[in-house]
């Protein structure tokens, strides 16, 4: 049936979506995915392809403070959740799924028909799916050049079945033409293009609060690109599509995080995360 998802993509995007010249909207640049599959390999196969060096033990964020705006001080964040961000190799990741039972079905056939031959977007279906954890492994792909940082790519797997549920790159980014202050922008590599999610920071009570929700093309929120046979590009805005994030310290000094979906008011999934420091966490922070 994979074919038959990537068919609905593609019309999809033609249908809903603008052509786009990638040069001049540089914030809708991301890696891009190719006809096959996607796979926990796949920022590792573009560093060789682009002869870019790799720094395995990696942050999300060189520094938090680059999330800093008028809509977000980043003092009033819990330290806890600065080092999670600045040395994220250096944490474990446990995963509890709360599916909407009216969704699950479809989830489920989707996960099964499609995910798991792009080997991308491998969401857990139950709490069978995570209960031996998920590998937390973050990358940073530099070019030897400049000594820039090109992306910071977070890939998380199951544990288990080391079956890769999700592969993204993940950065600060300055402003895009409907936020003026610093975002966070994920870009999740799909077959022939790319899913990516602009996310406001604000805070609450010490926790980092990221919310996607947007109103018109430019805003924060879910964008979908396709790269044609002829290498242009269609993205569409896929507006209603939600994302709502809270990293936070709980009570007892746990580092967690509450995750939201919603197409407009209706509740997709909610993920809950538990993020431990391993031991000798020291051994991953090496400078870039």
């Amino acid at each position: 049936m994979t074919w038959l998802f990537r068919y609905l993509l593609k019309i999809w995007v033609r249908l809903t979506g603008r052509r786009i010249d990638p040069a001049a909207a540089s914030w809708l640049q991301g890696p891009e995915g190719q006809r096959d599959r996607i796979g926990a390999d796949f920022f590792e196969r573009l560093a060789r392809s682009h002869h870019w060096q790799i720094n395995p033990h990696a942050g999300l964020l060189q520094r938090f403070s680059e999330l800093e705006g008028r809509s977000l001080n980043t003092d009033e964040i819990d330290p806890q959740v600065h080092s999670f961000y600045e040395h994220t190799a250096a944490y474990r990741l446990i995963i509890w799924p709360e599916w909407n039972p009216l969704v699950k079905p479809f989830a489920s056939w989707f996960v099964r028909s499609y995910c798991r031959h792009a080997q991308q977007f491998n969401l857990p279906l139950s709490v069978r799916d995570t209960c031996h954890g998920v590998s937390n492994r973050v990358i940073a792909l530099m070019d030897p050049a400049s000594n820039q940082r090109r992306y910071a790519a977070w890939i998380r797997c199951n544990s288990r079945t080391d079956t890769p549920m999700y592969v993204s790159s993940f950065s600060a980014i300055a402003q895009i033409p409907g936020y003026p202050d610093p975002c966070i922008k994920v870009v999740f590599p799909i077959l022939q293009g790319s899913a990516i999610v602009f996310l406001g920071p604000t805070s609450k009570q010490g926790k980092l609060v990221l919310d996607s929700t947007g109103h018109r093309f430019g805003d924060l929120g879910l964008y979908v690109t396709q790269r044609d046979r002829k290498k242009r590009v269609r993205v569409t805005y896929a507006r209603a599509f939600q994302e709502h994030l809270e990293v936070f310290v709980d009570p007892r000094g746990q580092l967690r995080g509450d995750h939201q979906f919603k197409i407009g008011w209706f509740p997709i999934l909610r993920l809950y995360y538990q993020f431990d420091r391993r031991s000798d966490w020291q051994d991953f922070t090496q400078s870039e």
